[in-house]
């Protein structure tokens, strides 16, 4: 029968609670703490706490047991008394090899940051530790790497790890695994198995892990975990044994027991953090980075700020042999905070690079966030609303930017995006959010930040974004969206038209299509995905559409927002004062993808998981 324990300390207690009793009668015999005869009786003890620190090899442990003793002496009188006991074992299938160090009346230990290991023997990583840590596990595998830039000879690392890799098809999802205990496994062609303790399993079903650049970054992520993290999952062996397999799948843990899950984020931010840092070594990484600059400088003195640092990451991630992501990451965490605008995925897509001067090292900010982001934003934040319905600010595929033609411009698809300018001066002409994490660790913001901006998905339920519009930089913005002339150009050509839009719906939309040209119904009707006899129907004011309808006119005819609204108060209809977040969504889409067509805001309705289609 397997039997469950809490904790390290639970278990203990009841798997060597007859050792202990004679360790403590041999210790009080020998030393007659505050007793004068032999007449005493071991009333009772308590394991009140252990405290852990690493042994002298990897799955090695110290331990130091605080015990509370009950001692009963003459006339029935109690005694209380504290021991302390130091020991060390292994943790190898079961906790092996141990050995009493030391016995001794209870000494609080004092707290030694490079040793201590939690209750659940992870190690405590302080943010301005992480390169010390990354250091010593190069001077352990790969000591050249920290002498001069080169690409860490992953491989190497693995045999000294005395780690095993293994290709095999995973699902799409899963990137890699890593067995800390033997298993017995099924794989992909339902052939079952043993996988032996200390394989990495690398997904070759991807095209993504078929690249040399993404197999280093798991490679080493996964390298990370065993050499600060086995006894962890040791740990949780040896507290029920039901927690087997245990494997990395993709950037989170599967467990078959989920019970220890609250722990995985911590082990999940040291090896996310570690792993660029042993990959790019951070003295050579930074001189590489600026030497890079300036020839790349030297070869082309017209390049913008963002293409230099684009070609510079570029550069970077062949030379180290790994992903575009890792050099952004490690370049943020070497304060090279200019680079935030390079290599951005947002919204599926890697988006145009952008560039702006970054003021405040301490401040986690981006100034770029997903479609869905901002309607949220926009929805929760009354004075971003405002501005949005007078078009001052407009979602520029990404950005809230002001809304003027030397920032903004409609691109080839239909998009509102920034233009060559703007992108080059994006705190000239866009709001910044501020980046929070919210699980709670030594991490600060900035550190978080990399997670938001590279898009580590597995932590972004960690981070939140927060749009202060009192901030100097977003004070400024509006301050700018203040002036007479922003979007007038804009409103004056919708104006044209709708000064021409009088009387009832069809009618309205009669002038409509003659002012913007179209000849016959079916050309409409190929635009808005409705055939020519409801067209027909409409102009000749025969039936009012339903608003689904109404909508994927206004889409696929790529209506200004003034003259959407007035056609839907012409058909009697009206959104946003619902309250429904689904009116929210139509009238982003009205009013900041009014020029991308129906297909396309289709395809937002359907990323942002609601049930609306249009028409």
């Amino acid at each position: 029968m397997n039997t469950k324990y809490r904790d390290f300390k639970e278990y203990f207690e009841k798997k060597y609670g007859l050792q202990l009793t004679k360790i403590i009668t041999q210790y009080i015999n020998e030393n007659k703490i505050c007793i004068n005869d032999d007449n005493w009786n071991l009333k009772k003890f308590k394991v009140m706490k252990i405290t852990f620190e690493k042994g002298e090899k990897c799955n090695q442990i110290k331990f130091y047991v605080s015990l509370k003793l009950l001692i009963e002496v003459k006339n029935k009188n109690i005694i209380e008394y504290w021991l302390g006991l130091l020991y060390e074992a292994e943790l190898n299938h079961g906790l092996k090899n141990l050995n009493l160090l030391k016995c001794e009346e209870y000494v609080k230990k004092q707290y030694k940051a490079e040793k201590n290991l939690s209750k659940n023997l992870i190690p405590y990583f302080s943010v301005s530790s992480l390169d010390y840590h990354a250091t010593k596990f190069l001077e352990k595998y790969c000591s050249q790497a920290l002498e001069k830039p080169m690409a860490l000879p992953v491989l190497d690392i693995v045999n000294k790890m005395n780690l095993k890799i293994i290709y095999e098809p995973l699902n799409e999802d899963i990137f890699g695994k890593t067995y800390f205990i033997e298993s017995e496994e099924t794989m992909d062609n339902e052939e079952k198995r043993v996988i032996s303790s200390g394989t990495i399993v690398i997904n070759n079903k991807t095209e993504f892990m078929k690249l040399i650049e993404s197999q280093n970054n798991t490679i080493i992520h996964e390298c990370v975990h065993w050499e600060y993290h086995k006894n962890f999952f040791e740990l949780q062996y040896l507290l029920n044994q039901e927690n087997k397999p245990i494997v990395f799948k993709k950037e989170d843990i599967e467990f078959k027991s989920l019970s220890i899950s609250n722990k995985i984020e911590w082990l999940e931010w040291q090896a996310s953090a570690l792993t660029p840092r042993i990959l790019m070594p951070k003295k050579v990484t930074v001189e590489k980075f600026l030497s890079t600059i300036e020839k790349i400088k030297n070869q082309d003195g017209t390049l913008k700020n963002s293409q230099i640092y684009e070609r510079a990451i570029l550069n970077l991630a062949n030379f180290f042999k790994v992903t575009k992501k890792a050099v952004k990451i490690r370049l943020l965490q070497l304060g090279f905070k200019n680079i935030i605008g390079i290599n951005c995925y947002i919204d599926k897509e890697y988006k145009p690079a952008y560039y702006f001067n970054y003021q405040n090292e301490d401040e986690a900010l981006t100034y770029m966030i997903s479609f869905k982001e901002a309607i949220q934003f926009r929805i929760n934040n009354k004075w971003l609303d405002v501005l949005m319905k007078e078009r001052k600010l407009i979602y520029a595929d990404g950005f809230f930017a002001i809304n003027h033609k030397k920032y903004v411009q409609v691109s080839k698809k239909g998009k509102i995006v920034l233009t060559d300018y703007a992108r080059e001066h994006v705190d000239e002409c866009c709001l910044a959010f501020n980046i929070i994490g919210t699980f709670q660790s030594n991490l600060n913001n900035m550190a978080y930040s990399s997670y938001y901006i590279c898009k580590n998905t597995s932590n972004q339920q960690n981070i939140k974004l927060e749009l202060n519009m009192e901030s100097i930089q977003n004070s400024r913005i509006i301050g700018v969206t203040g002036c007479t002339d922003i979007a007038f150009e804009e409103i004056s050509e919708a104006s044209k038209i709708l000064d021409k839009m009088i009387g009832s719906f069809g009618e309205c939309l009669n002038v409509l299509i003659q002012e913007l040209g179209y000849k016959s119904n079916k050309i409409i009707g190929e635009l808005v995905f409705l055939d020519e006899k409801t067209i027909w129907n409409y102009r000749k004011g025969k039936r009012i559409p339903e608003l689904n309808k109404l909508l994927a006119i206004c889409g696929g005819l790529k209506l200004h927002p003034r003259i959407t609204y007035k056609l839907m108060e012409k058909a009697g209809y009206t959104i946003g004062n619902r309250g429904k977040q689904e009116d929210f969504i139509i009238m982003f889409l009205i009013e900041e993808c009014y020029n991308e067509g129906l297909p396309s805001w289709n395809n937002r309705l359907e990323e942002l998981d609601v049930s609306i289609r249009l028409p």
